[in-house]
């Protein structure tokens, strides 16, 4: 049997359903569309895992497996016993997109328990304009010193930091 890797839950006052992913051992609240995103690539490399490598199951009149058609693509396994180099650990796009949604997702929560003042020291360095702000230009719109701003800047990194890495 599989392991899950997936999962939902639906709120019975509320209706409103609550999507959940495992990775690293741990289950993550996610959005709906990182869930199906996530299962999507899971049922992808479950086939390139099972079909993909070992051919498709042939099935006697009784429904018995006699036998497997040839792989259409060699696996990490034949290819190592063969002597040839294999990286196992690349990851796939659709995990990297993934793994960058989550972290998004994570970083908007962690910006929503900032104080005001804080969150509004972020919003302009990095969400105001087409570029992101210099430290200079920073300390010029909030009337601090350098070493101020920096400090404030780096406590708030610290904070983001932590709650992302929960």
């Amino acid at each position: 049997m599989r392991e899950k890797y997936y999962r939902f839950s639906v709120n019975r006052e509320t209706k409103e359903t609550t999507f959940f992913i495992k990775s690293g051992g741990k289950w993550h609240e996610v959005s709906e569309k990182v869930a199906h995103e996530y299962k999507e690539s899971k049922r992808r490399e479950i086939y390139y895992e099972t079909e993909r490598k070992h051919g498709r199951p042939i099935y006697d009149d009784n429904g018995e497996i006699i036998g497997y058609t040839e792989a259409p693509e060699d696996s990490l396994e034949r290819i190592e016993a063969l002597g040839m180099p294999a990286n196992r650990n690349q990851s796939s796009p659709v995990e990297a997109e993934v793994l960058k949604n989550m972290t998004i997702e994570k970083l908007h929560a962690a910006l929503r328990h900032l104080p005001d003042d804080e969150l509004a020291l972020i919003r302009y360095m990095f969400f105001s304009g087409d570029t992101d702000k210099t430290e200079r230009e920073c300390c010029e719109h909030f009337n601090l010193k350098k070493s101020t701003f920096h400090d404030r800047k780096n406590k708030i990194f610290k904070k983001l930091r932590k709650f992302i890495e929960k």
